[in-house]
């Protein structure tokens, strides 16, 4: 398999309202509303555009399943659309803290 590259872009602090959806069949369902803030990387800076969302369920098997999407503006005033997928898992007792609102 070759090997990925990657570089730092930047950090991103979003400023998020959390609405639970409650327990499904499939697990807890959450959705996010981004209100806005801000990215700041070596390159590229700005502010997060309020409207954007995330969406998750907590999976039966603790797995977390993410789909967030958000538009990005530059500090000389390009847009960037933004949208990522993922899973986050880690020990128990990490991830209920997490899941709790820590940081």
């Amino acid at each position: 398999m070759p090997e990925i590259n990657t570089r730092f872009l930047f950090t991103l602090a979003l400023e998020i309202q959390v609405s639970s959806l409650g327990d499904t069949p499939y697990g807890r369902r959450r959705m996010f509303h981004f209100d806005g803030g801000s990215f700041d990387g070596p390159k590229l800076k700005g502010k997060v555009l309020p409207g954007g969302g995330g969406w998750s369920l907590i999976r039966r098997d603790d797995v977390m399943e993410v789909d967030a999407r958000l538009i990005l503006e530059t500090n000389d005033n390009h847009q960037i659309y933004a949208a990522w997928k993922g899973l986050r898992h880690g020990p128990k007792d990490v991830m209920d803290r997490l899941y709790q609102g820590a940081i």
